[in-house]
């Protein structure tokens, strides 16, 4: 069986890939989601994805209660704090 490729710049180990991740955790009002959803996408992805050592952004959504969960992948534990 072939392993998935790693994300850019993940450590690869024995059994999968090491990175290091940060999550928040917001409570919407559902009406907002599609403007919030549009500020992640086009104001914080791109600012985010220029900082050194940055694999990537995912932001989940529930529409109905206004739940988001936006988390941002990293290379290293240096990379991550960094970004604080």
């Amino acid at each position: 069986m072939r392993r998935p490729a790693a994300p850019p710049g993940a450590a690869l180990i024995e059994r999968g890939w090491i990175v290091y991740a940060r999550s928040t955790t917001v409570l919407a009002h559902p009406d907002s989601i599609d403007a919030g959803v549009g500020h992640v996408r086009d104001e914080v992805m791109p600012v985010v994805q220029g900082m050194d050592g940055c694999i990537g952004l995912s932001m989940l959504v529930d529409r109905t209660s206004g739940h988001c969960i936006v988390t941002t992948a990293w290379q290293t534990e240096e990379a991550l704090h960094a970004s604080e």
